[in-house]
């Protein structure tokens, strides 16, 4: 499983909020986070969206992991039809 990479983009969303979208390969758009001021979206961009994209990932895993959990404990029948 390979990392998809967003590109991150701020945008003023309102008045007084910025906010940091990610745009990922497939053109989706995701809301990362908002922020009262400009330069603290572009902080968080610099410092903060690896570990936003890692914690992204681990989730992913984890809701993955859990499907094929919920595969494991249903009810396997091993009897053919008409038995």
């Amino acid at each position: 499983m390979s990392l998809e990479i967003p590109l991150f983009y701020i945008i003023l969303s309102d008045r007084d909020e910025w906010a940091v979208e990610a745009e990922w390969p497939d053109g989706t758009l995701e809301r990362a986070s908002t922020f009262k001021d400009h330069s603290a979206a572009t902080g968080w961009v610099a410092t903060q969206s690896e570990a936003w994209l890692y914690a992204r990932q681990i989730q992913r895993i984890s809701i993955e992991l859990k499907e094929v959990a919920k595969a494991f404990e249903a009810p396997q029948t091993n009897e053919s039809p008409g038995s």
